[in-house]
């Protein structure tokens, strides 16, 4: 399509891809937390969702021997095994019960000499509801420290907490798209005066407004490729580089911060996302203003 109107050489114009690189990059961002944090919420659900985990030997049961407090949990173990709704019980061994404890204590850990509590790995029948608190009570009577921890009501904290920040990265998200339509509504406005006998010479020879709005529509677009792409390929190499300083920390219960390649699709797709949006926006700008012109 040719530029009948000179825009490229408006001096209003040449902040925007400035200002939609800097939109981008933050949009970029938050939204890139936003499907890491969904993605580490699925994963619990899905590790987490219908297991209990039962501690023996916790406060109150430090002082018992390594052999009694075997026993005990082995008892426990059977009792569970007997109650309804339980489908499995097992007792965790020292490697898994090291596995667990080395984000915090490292690799390699002697884990010998600390008083540490027996745990057991409890997987519910489908649909079964347990009683957490009324389990506790009933198995501190065969053993001591015992506590019972149900996954569900830490989940649905977690998931209120993590909808809670998804909507304010929502909001966030919206905010920035308001300030980029601003902003494209104010170079084509400006576009438009100071353009006015061009338009008016091209009115005379018979071009009508959808013909001048299309070449506003052709330089918002432009302007938004020219700055949104570099910013989304920043905003990817900002998420790789956390990504891989976060792998330094090991295998540790903090969101996963990899995304999937759908979710990098919808990353590197924020760019076209915004350029439409800004086509859209000088276009109804545009034909909105020659429409109230006399």
């Amino acid at each position: 399509m040719r530029m009948d109107v000179p825009l490229a050489d408006d001096h209003a114009s040449r902040f925007l891809p400035w200002l939609v690189a800097l939109l981008v990059y933050l949009a970029g961002l938050a939204l890139a937390a936003t499907l890491a944090l969904q993605g580490a919420v699925e994963k619990w659900n899905r590790e987490l969702v219908g297991t209990l985990t039962v501690q023996v030997g916790g406060p109150g049961g430090e002082t018992l021997k390594a052999g009694e407090l075997d026993q005990q949990t082995a008892h426990v173990a059977e009792i569970l095994g007997r109650t309804p709704g339980i489908a499995s019980a097992r007792v965790l061994g020292p490697e898994e019960i090291a596995a667990l404890l080395a984000p915090w204590l490292g690799e390699g850990a002697n884990l010998k000499e600390l008083p540490l509590p027996r745990l057991i790995d409890v997987a519910l029948a489908p649909d079964a509801r347990i009683d957490a608190q009324q389990l506790t009570k009933e198995l501190s009577a065969v053993a001591s420290g015992v506590n019972v921890a149900d996954h569900r009501l830490w989940l649905a904290n977690l998931t209120r907490l993590a909808r809670s920040i998804e909507a304010i990265s929502l909001g966030v998200i919206v905010f920035i798209g308001f300030v980029g339509v601003t902003g494209v509504v104010f170079v084509a406005r400006t576009g438009l005066a100071l353009h006015r006998d061009t338009i008016e010479v091209l009115h005379l020879i018979g071009a009508r407004d959808g013909y001048i709005a299309r070449q506003f529509e052709r330089h918002a677009m432009m302007l938004c490729l020219k700055g949104g792409v570099p910013a989304i390929a920043l905003a990817a190499a900002t998420v790789a580089a956390l990504d891989r300083a976060g792998r330094a920390l090991g295998p540790t219960r903090l969101p996963a911060r990899s995304l999937q390649w759908r979710q990098w699709l919808a990353l590197l797709a924020v760019p076209l996302v915004a350029t439409a949006i800004a086509m859209i926006t000088a276009r109804v700008a545009v034909l909105r203003s020659l429409a109230r012109a006399p």
